[in-house]
């Protein structure tokens, strides 16, 4: 979450003295047109000649949203550097930050004191999804609401093994 508020202050602040506009796929005179739909969006943004382009990612998808369309595929090949939220591939490396970041210190409150009000709605999503309700007192809110939408998002079909990060 802070690296993605990050980020994003770093493009405002690009942006207050930049031009941006949203690419919608495909464009004409862009790469060969794709029959896979324009998913998601992407900005471009351009200063003193430099282009720097933004793609809105999702952490779950479905294979049918591969390959991504050919026009974002053509500018991602144009990229010298591809940076993403968060790269999860290397799980022993990620698993200390997660605990770290997304996790309340052992001993402290957990999400069910801070929180009360919160607690029965949470516990009938635990009770749903088959969780033991301690491991979303341990969560921080934004991480108990990820993996409750994930949980619910595989419900539907999708997988973070398709995620947008994962591809690229």
């Amino acid at each position: 979450m802070l690296i993605r508020l990050f980020v994003l202050a770093l493009c405002a602040l690009w942006l207050s003295s930049s031009s941006a506009q949203v690419l919608s796929p495909p464009v004409a005179g862009d790469a060969p047109a794709s029959t896979a739909p324009g998913r998601g969006f992407m900005w471009q943004v351009s200063k003193d000649g430099r282009r720097a382009y933004l793609l809105g990612t999702i952490h779950v998808g479905k294979p049918e949203f591969y390959p991504l369309n050919a026009a974002y595929l053509a500018r991602l090949r144009e990229a010298d550097v591809i940076a993403v939220e968060a790269d999860m591939s290397e799980a022993a490396r990620v698993a200390p930050l997660v605990r770290r970041l997304a996790y309340y210190p052992d001993g402290a409150p957990g999400l069910d004191v801070r929180l009360p009000a919160l607690r029965a709605r949470l516990e009938k999503f635990a009770a749903r999804d088959g969780l033991r309700p301690e491991i979303l007192w341990r969560m921080k809110p934004w991480m108990a609401a990820n993996t409750l939408v994930v949980i619910e998002a595989e419900r539907a079909g999708f997988s973070p093994a398709y995620a947008t990060e994962s591809y690229l």
